[in-house]
């Protein structure tokens, strides 16, 4: 199967209404910001902690104001600039460059693949929680316990020459008898198309991770699309849209099944119960194929991370 993934992550009570119930279990709600400053991390792993991380896009952790990133992304953050946008240092922080927002509820991603260093052909920048401690399919929790992660998602503009374009909900999970890990992406958003395939997609030696695609629809094996939540999405997306998926303690043993089976043979371990969620959030990534580049601009935010059973 060829999956279009390249291998290489306050809330608006309109939307809070489907997605929260008294009996479950919120393991992260979004906070409002108050600006970029100590958010923003370059090619590094801190711990449990939310912010903006991103990978083989150079150093972008230096506040500007010289332009406004919401000419890319439509997010108006006001003034002063420079408390609410991070990107490269000066004389290489260019119009249009590589640079990230933060205010209120929401994050701005500028992800260009013609700016920054020259020989990363994936470049990527995540909005979410690293570091975290959770065992959330634990049969001792009952039942059948769902994770479900939520945000809010607009891809204002975007252009390629060739390159791939995407943004994934991510779940990273860590087998702790054998120390193995799952990526789980969730495709939100892809310039080629919209996404309605799965399976495995390659090993990515940044994260030492399996990585599995799915997408936010009917008929996967691995998530659940929430009923208020959109599908996957493709071209331009100029409102927000409310994506929201949970991953049982089925869709895990779903998960384990296809590592273990004949095609691929992994060795993870078998009982839901040793999985730790290690970190969760939405990823937006450029790949060059063949060396062609492109960019894309995108409002991301309203995350939450719930358990329900």
């Amino acid at each position: 199967m060829k999956l279009k993934i390249i291998v290489s992550a306050l809330f608006i009570m309109s939307f809070l209404t489907p997605f929260v119930v008294k009996a479950d279990t919120v393991y992260f709600a979004q906070p409002v910001f108050s600006g970029v400053s100590g958010k923003v991390f370059s090619d590094v792993a801190t711990g449990n902690v939310l912010g903006i991380y991103s990978y083989g896009v150079g150093d972008i952790t230096n506040s500007f104001g010289g332009w406004a990133i919401s000419d890319f992304t439509g997010f108006n953050v006001g003034a002063p600039l420079s408390t609410y946008q991070s990107g490269a240092a000066s004389g290489v922080n260019t119009y249009g460059s590589t640079s990230v927002q933060m205010k209120g509820e929401y994050v701005g991603v500028m992800l260009n693949g013609f700016t920054g260093p020259a020989n990363t052909a994936i470049k990527n920048i995540g909005y979410g929680r690293a570091g975290t401690n959770l065992y959330p399919w634990s049969s001792s929790l009952g039942g059948d316990p769902n994770v479900c992660i939520s945000f809010d998602l607009s891809v204002p503009q975007y252009y390629t020459e060739g390159a791939a374009l995407y943004i994934v909900a991510s779940l990273y999970l860590i087998d702790k008898v054998t120390d193995k890990r799952f990526s789980l992406l969730i495709t939100a958003w892809d310039n080629r198309e919209v996404v309605t395939t799965e399976g495995y997609v390659g090993y990515d030696s940044n994260t030492y991770s399996y990585m599995y695609g799915t997408y936010f629809g009917s008929g996967s094996n691995f998530v659940t699309k929430r009923s208020a939540s959109s599908n996957s999405l493709t071209g331009t997306v100029p409102s927000l849209n409310w994506m929201s998926a949970c991953v049982s303690r089925s869709n895990v043993v779903n998960l384990i099944n296809d590592a273990n089976s004949s095609t691929h043979g992994f060795g993870f371990s078998t009982n839901p119960d040793n999985y730790l969620l290690e970190s969760y959030g939405v990823q937006t990534e450029s790949g060059e194929i063949g060396g062609k580049k492109g960019w894309v601009a995108a409002k991301i935010g309203a995350l939450w991370m719930i358990r329900t059973n």
